[in-house]
């Protein structure tokens, strides 16, 4: 099983014994890529967040390395060793990715697949953090 889904697995059952939310996890749709200039916007409520990248085609024992950065390509993170994700209603790509890193901003997330001929480029997806919403008491 790849690194990363064992740290996601292990955090959630933590979570689910602590009876804390989950982590929440954040669609990219093909249509947030870079080059269409849209971003989604989400709000960081944990220190987690899934950032969840659907494929259409996904060979069963391919790995992937996700990157994200900053829109100027300073890397703030990088994940190896991911695989997919089959469910019912599709294949995805969860990145796992901690929420300190997420301050208010636009990051680009970028999907690779790994493969024993080489590399293919899947695409970049941007995204736009906004401030935390303020909580009343």
């Amino acid at each position: 099983m790849a690194e990363q889904d064992e740290r996601l697995r292990l955090l959630e059952g933590r979570l689910s014994e602590r009876q804390v939310p989950a982590i929440p996890t954040w669609l990219l749709a093909t249509r947030a890529e870079r080059a269409d200039g849209g971003a989604r916007s989400f709000g960081v409520t944990s220190g987690w967040v899934r950032l969840r990248v659907p494929l259409e085609r996904a060979p069963t024992a391919a790995s992937y390395r996700a990157s994200l950065s900053l829109p100027e390509g300073r890397e703030l993170y990088r994940a190896d060793g991911i695989t997919a994700v089959f469910e019912p209603d599709g294949t995805f790509v969860d990145v796992l990715v901690p929420g300190g890193l997420l301050p208010r901003g636009t990051y680009i997330l970028s999907l690779t697949r790994l493969g024993p001929d080489g590399s293919q480029e899947l695409g970049s997806y941007s995204l736009s953090v906004r401030p935390r919403a303020a909580t009343t008491g």
